[in-house]
């Protein structure tokens, strides 16, 4: 059974010169479900972040989910299985400047409970956009300023998972292009769903209510 990483892509320069094409209002949430949706999260951390950091991603990209009736739960075990890790991936025909932020697992065609998240690339995206010199900057200031980018690739990731689909869109939380200050300053209104993807997420799909451990 082959398996398939995809890939949410970040242009660490070009990026933040491009207006969101998202009008606020087009991606309101409506809340169309009429029931909510509990989302396990199980962390793996293979980086420096500390623990109450990777509770700010997970509380960052609950944010942007919780307008749609989805809740975010850290738990120990089987959950859907999020890697924090070193390292950074290029995208396949990608331009210098281009890095991955996150990958979520796809095997025959549909998403898996397994997403990952490249601290490096989060690293080099912050630091071709700060004006200050960032290896000065104490360590805590910069983690924290890197937690927003992760949450958002977080969320970013689990609406694959949760839509299972590979799909992106021109504007929204699954757009292939975020640009760098919603990255940075993540919000609902900028990174939300369209009415077509919120009515999506009400249709039943095993994979929200099961998520095997790493």
């Amino acid at each position: 059974m082959s398996a398939v990483a995809r890939t949410i892509v970040a242009a660490a320069l070009a990026a933040s010169c491009f207006a969101n094409r998202a009008d606020a209002a087009s991606l309101a949430p409506t809340r169309p479900c009429a029931r909510d949706f509990d989302v396990p999260i199980t962390i793996y951390n293979e980086s420096y972040m500390t623990a109450s950091e990777l509770d700010a991603i997970v509380a960052t990209a609950g944010s942007l989910w919780s307008p749609y009736g989805v809740t975010l739960a850290p738990v120990r075990e089987r959950g859907v299985t999020v890697i924090v890790s070193h390292g950074s991936r290029g995208a396949q025909g990608s331009t210098q400047g281009r890095m991955v932020l996150g990958t979520t697992m796809f095997s025959d065609g549909h998403a898996m409970p397994y997403i990952h998240l490249w601290l490096d690339a989060a690293e080099e995206l912050f630091y071709a956009t700060v004006s200050t010199h960032a290896w000065s900057m104490p360590s805590v200031e910069r983690d924290s300023r890197l937690v927003p980018i992760l949450g958002a690739a977080l969320a970013h990731e689990l609406g694959h998972f949760l839509l299972d689909t590979s799909g992106h869109t021109l504007d929204g939380m699954l757009q292939r292009l975020i640009p760098v200050r919603d990255l940075e300053h993540p919000t609902p209104a900028r990174l939300g769903l369209s009415v077509d993807q919120q009515i999506a997420l009400c249709t039943p799909k095993e994979n929200h209510l099961s998520a095997p451990s790493k």
